[in-house]
């Protein structure tokens, strides 16, 4: 085994345990966890609620905490199924649960969001924004959901017909679409703008990009992460060239240290 290296990005098909961004990720992905859970413990403490507001916010909530744990689960197998908020360090110290379990758990929460935000829309929020979780983005996340639940390892084959269930819904609601121009995808994506008429992109993290300003300097364009690198001859294209795998194409390649 090759010593010396503490930081390899996976990024480039390289990882160690202490790899940073393997480590960032698990961080972020329990911060969200224990925030969901603060929130659902917290709810009914505000007083000024609408009823349907605060099932909007609990569906959001439910949903976005399965989601998290669906990311971890789907990376790391065996994962800690964390539903109470942090208080004390010893509020950590819980054991792994098993990835089949933790698909049941995010599918059954899942399924549960989407009844509690039945009457929130792409339709009803104005203005559209894709970063704001609805009914059909939860059915469309449910429907991938259960593709992995179905596959290698966990093999819960029945899963197939409730995934094909779940994408039935999206594509009956009318209300997202493919772009009828491939091309067009990227280069709404390379701007930054919506798109509203289309809905090819159903849910997006979103970012504020600001160059003047450090703290609001997030958000990168399709171009600036997969484009070929800087000519310092002709100063011709700037990226990073950065590649971002998935947990299943990252295990599709051997090792780079044995």
């Amino acid at each position: 085994r090759r010593t010396g290296v503490t930081s390899i990005s996976m990024n480039n098909y390289k990882g160690l345990p202490n790899d940073k961004y393997s480590t960032g990720l698990w961080n972020s992905l329990y911060i969200g966890i224990n925030r969901a859970n603060t929130l659902l413990e917290n709810i009914d403490k505000v007083a000024d609620l609408t009823p349907e507001r605060k099932k909007i916010m609990l569906g959001e909530a439910k949903f976005l905490r399965a989601y998290y744990l669906f990311m971890a689960t789907s990376w790391w197998g065996d994962v800690p199924l964390r539903t109470k908020s942090v208080k004390t360090p010893s509020d950590t110290d819980i054991a792994f649960t098993p990835s089949k379990d933790v698909y049941d758990f995010v599918i059954t929460e899942m399924t549960e969001a989407e009844g509690l935000l039945s009457k929130q829309t792409p339709l009803t929020i104005v203005p559209y924004q894709s970063g704001r979780v609805t009914n059909t983005i939860v059915q469309g996340i449910l429907a991938r959901v259960c593709l992995y639940a179905a596959g290698n390892p966990i093999n819960d084959t029945k899963r197939y017909a409730e995934a094909r269930s779940w994408a039935d819904k999206v594509i009956k609601s009318g209300i997202h679409k493919l772009n009828p121009d491939y091309a067009n995808v990227y280069v709404q994506m390379s701007f930054g703008t919506y798109d509203p008429t289309n809905k090819e992109s159903m849910w997006e993290a979103e970012f504020h990009a600001d160059a003047s300003n450090v703290v609001l300097r997030e958000g990168m364009d399709a171009n600036d992460m997969i484009a070929p690198q800087i000519n310092a001859a002709t100063l011709v294209g700037k990226t990073l060239t950065s590649v971002m795998p998935t947990a299943v194409l990252y295990r599709s390649y051997p090792s780079y240290y044995n």
